[in-house]
């Protein structure tokens, strides 16, 4: 059986290649750091997703229209900033940010920066720059599918666009990862998607409803939290429910 290396060379080897590289690429498993998570706002919540939504991955609320998917991102700010004085937000509006309505369901609007853009590619650099930064402990983005990419923005109307938007945010998340990456005692950042199901024309087999920004972004964003589910619960908000990929602490 060949001799096992000594761990001063493998401690040599991850000091050589981390500073090649100029950041920790390599370390020992024991020194990477859990999920931390941040409450919801609402306690049913909190325990059906394992204890809030956790940090520095991307999490996304979905459901049908006029459903209290802006409102429960609207409380999870609010109950961060009331545990946190120095929490500040970075607030994506693709469409109308009320600013009352924010304030009556508890968010401190001083600490909350707000980009309004619909303008997709906007977006994103926006929030990548605000993830580089390390100056938010939340980014949100209120919503997807009000934002336009820029080709289909200057299109013609009878122009055919296909997948641009899929593209984009598969993109974004895979830019995104090594920004939402956090050193021990960097502080944490939520990062939030609120989001609207589809419908498929002429689907007589499987589920109709599609996700926005395809199946690319399934992997990077979790968990995902169904708000409420189709069908009759249209009419019976009690039904609301949480699927959670990442249970557990």
């Amino acid at each position: 059986m060949p001799a096992q290396p000594a761990l001063t060379e493998i401690d040599a080897l991850i000091d050589r290649v981390n500073k090649r590289l100029k950041t920790t690429v390599l370390r020992y498993a024991h020194d990477v750091q859990s999920f931390h998570r941040t409450s919801t706002g609402s306690l049913a919540y909190d325990l059906a997703l394992g204890g809030g939504w956790p940090l520095n991955v991307w999490n996304e609320i979905i459901g049908l229209e006029s459903h209290g998917k802006t409102v429960m991102a609207l409380k999870t700010i609010a109950a961060a900033q009331s545990v946190d004085p120095a929490h500040r937000t970075l607030w994506i509006a693709s469409e109308d940010f009320n600013v009352p309505w924010s304030e009556t369901l508890g968010v401190d609007t001083t600490r909350l920066v707000l980009a309004e853009t619909n303008l997709m590619e906007d977006a994103y650099d926006i929030m990548i720059e605000g993830l580089d930064s390390k100056l938010f402990d939340a980014i949100v983005l209120d919503s997807y599918p009000a934002l336009v990419p820029k080709d289909e923005l200057e299109a013609v109307m009878g122009d055919w666009q296909v997948g641009l938007g899929a593209r984009l945010t598969n993109k974004l998340m895979r830019k995104s990862s090594p920004a939402q990456r956090r050193e021990p005692g960097e502080r944490d950042c939520l990062c939030l998607i609120v989001n609207q199901w589809r419908d498929k024309v002429g689907v007589m087999f499987g589920d109709p409803a599609p996700r926005p920004a395809a199946r690319g972004r399934t992997s990077p964003t979790s968990p995902a939290s169904r708000w409420p589910e189709r069908g009759s619960s249209r009419a019976r908000p009690s039904q609301r429910w949480v699927r959670s990929s990442r249970s557990g602490p």
